[in-house]
């Protein structure tokens, strides 16, 4: 089993950009086939679909500041 197993289904009404190249990437994968990993990303996709655009930039300057941190 994988980790992806675990993972709660995603509340359909919550994806705020079904249309979006990033949506599509996430839930279908990539094009080309690796032999180390899935080609969709259900972990990401999930919190895709649960955080706002808001708390995604939030939570990416938060962890620049972390990795720029002394």
């Amino acid at each position: 089993m994988r980790y992806e197993d675990f993972l709660p289904l995603p509340d359909e009404s919550t994806f705020q950009e079904r249309s979006s190249v990033l949506y599509k990437l996430l839930a279908s994968g990539r094009a080309s086939d690796i032999n180390f990993d899935i080609s969709n990303s259900p972990l990401s996709l999930l919190l895709y679909s649960l955080l706002t655009t808001e708390q995604i930039n939030h939570l990416l300057s938060v962890a620049q500041a972390m990795f720029t941190a002394t």
